[in-house]
């Protein structure tokens, strides 16, 4: 697979760990993707996604004042007002491998699972074949 050019596209991270949520913005940047931004809960980030356009979100499951799905759900119907796309990749991060979770991710149609802890070379897999993915589509 040919590695999609990330440098002028920006990802969304959401976590409320602060170490996990570095650390997935670092691993995108090692990536190549050129620019990105933090938000701790679901509120933070429906604020970012007013006012920028993201090329990726990664969220995980358990945000402190909302559903990750329901975000995902949000950014899928196209929101009046948001600068990102209704088709924006959505990454879900878990630290919890139940079957419940993992169920209701492909259900919501999230584009990738991510099981926490996760190694570079699963984030690469992972983001690299979803952008892939999505740039083709487009």
């Amino acid at each position: 697979m040919e590695k999609p050019d990330l440098q002028n596209m920006s990802v969304l991270v959401v976590d409320p760990h602060d170490g996990a949520a570095m650390l997935f913005l670092r691993m995108a940047k090692q990536l190549g993707f050129g620019a990105g931004n933090l938000a701790k809960t679901v509120t933070e980030a429906t604020d970012l996604l007013k006012g920028n356009a993201f090329s990726l979100v990664i969220v995980d499951y358990d945000t402190d004042d909302g559903d990750s799905l329901s975000l995902m759900s949000h950014i899928r119907a196209g929101y009046s007002g948001w600068t990102t796309t209704s088709s924006i990749p959505f990454v879900l991060t878990t630290g919890r491998p139940d079957r419940e979770i993992v169920m209701a991710a492909r259900d919501a149609g999230v584009d990738a699972l991510l099981l926490k802890p996760v190694s570079m070379k699963q984030f690469e897999e992972k983001i690299l074949g979803v952008m892939a993915s999505h740039l083709l589509k487009k």
